[in-house]
């Protein structure tokens, strides 16, 4: 098989997968949106963040690391050993219980340190999928991959919607996503048995591979923490005590679909592209080609999605998740422009790995993402409407997405 076209099966497998785990969602959307209130998601939304921030950093971003050796066996030791470092730091999270005031002040929000207690089990849970699919992205196991997205969007949604209609509120929101998600990594467990050997996994063989990719937890974790720091910890923050819950519950929902088909596509695409362009740049062959080829695909999709939101986001949110909704439709029509942008990049952030410029790459996000939360500030300063603001912080997230698109393909071009 020619290697366009095992890159086109692969892909398909994938999206398949992703396509069906992410229709889910959607199909419940409009019944979980009339159960659970604006405030019942925006609470939901910053306790994701706070499980978030700390579950991306805490495999030491070496699972990312898991396709890179050509040896199996060295492989196989990141992996336990990511899985170690997970185990430790959601045990160590427990701790943010001692830190509820200052979290309660953070977002003006009394409900949320309610849930603090069970930071640690979705941080654990979350970092174990991340991990594991990794590991069947190193063996290329899309089919298997498919079966976890599909499996993770069933019983997330099916779990919530019936403690939504046993009135469990913002609980049955926070522990039908922690439920769904341990369901899920045990399903990851079994899945990846047959294709592990541990008898090679020793310590010593984890710590000469700790010092080997030490650039994942330095630097590409430190990318990665502030990546979600900003774009939902600190974002969220800002929305929840300066403009209120409702505004966030409104952002988050829009968020959260608009977004919906970058992580069905984007994730197909950008896992065989992290492999394939990582064997490219091995072999001293061009990476180029294939990350116009990965440009193109999202593409295709990106553009209609977005030109639909635009014209049509107000209307489609109030009669998809109801009336009270309407408004994210509006917020939907100002990101369109930055979603768009995101969509075209979310493959090929990859890159950075593939070409070693984890450290480049962290200083710019930085200053992408301070930028927008400062356009987002002044709105605040300047007492605007939610609304108002929304439209500076999209103008300077369009600005950093951009300049990060221009910026892969130079490294591309340049190798």
């Amino acid at each position: 098989m020619s290697e366009s076209k095992a890159f086109g099966k692969s892909f398909l497998t994938l999206f398949s997968g992703n396509v069906i785990a992410q229709i889910l969602p959607f199909i419940f959307a409009p019944f979980l949106s009339r159960i659970f209130s604006e405030e019942d998601f925006a609470v939901q939304a910053n306790f994701m963040a706070i499980v978030s921030l700390i579950a991306i950093v805490s495999g030491g971003r070496y699972e990312f690391a898991i396709v890179l050796p050509k040896l199996k066996e060295k492989a196989l030791n990141l992996l336990m050993l990511a899985i170690r470092i997970a185990v430790v730091i959601s045990i160590l999270s427990l701790s943010i219980i001692l830190f509820d005031d200052a979290i309660s002040d953070l977002y003006n929000d009394d409900v949320l340190i309610e849930y603090l207690p069970l930071v640690s089990i979705g941080i654990l849970a979350l970092s174990l999928n991340t991990i594991l699919v990794q590991w069947l992205v190193r063996m290329k196991m899309y089919r298997e991959i498919s079966t976890i997205k599909i499996s993770q969007g069933v019983l997330i949604n099916t779990i919530t919607l019936v403690m939504g209609y046993m009135m469990f509120g913002v609980t049955g929101l926070i522990l039908g996503w922690i439920l769904g998600l341990v369901l899920t990594a045990a399903i990851s467990f079994v899945l990846i048995k047959k294709s592990i050997d541990l008898s090679v996994v020793n310590g010593g063989e984890m710590k000469s591979l700790a010092k080997e990719y030490k650039d994942f937890p330095m630097i590409n974790s430190l990318h990665a923490f502030t990546d979600l720091l900003f774009s939902q910890f600190i974002l969220f923050a800002i929305i929840t005590n300066e403009f209120g819950l409702l505004y966030l519950g409104l952002f988050f929902m829009m968020n959260k679909y608009l977004r919906a088909p970058i992580r069905v596509i984007g994730s197909a695409v950008g896992q065989i592209y992290y492999k394939e362009a990582n064997e490219r740049y091995i072999n001293n062959e061009s990476v180029l080609p294939l990350l116009f080829k990965s440009v193109k695909i999202v593409s295709v999709f990106a553009v209609p999605i977005c030109l639909i939101i635009l014209f049509f986001g107000p209307n489609m949110f109030a009669w998809y998740l109801g009336e009270p909704w309407r408004d994210s439709g509006v917020y939907a029509q100002i990101m369109a422009l930055p979603i768009l942008l995101n969509f075209l990049i979310a493959p090929i952030t990859t890159t950075t790995l593939i070409f070693k410029k984890q450290k480049t790459a962290f200083l710019i996000s930085l200053f992408g993402y301070t930028l927008a939360l400062v356009a987002l500030e002044i709105g605040v300063y300047y007492n605007w409407e939610f609304k108002d603001a929304l439209i500076l912080f999209a103008a300077a997230m369009s600005a950093y997405y951009l300049y990060l698109l221009f910026w892969y393909i130079y490294l591309t071009r340049k190798a």
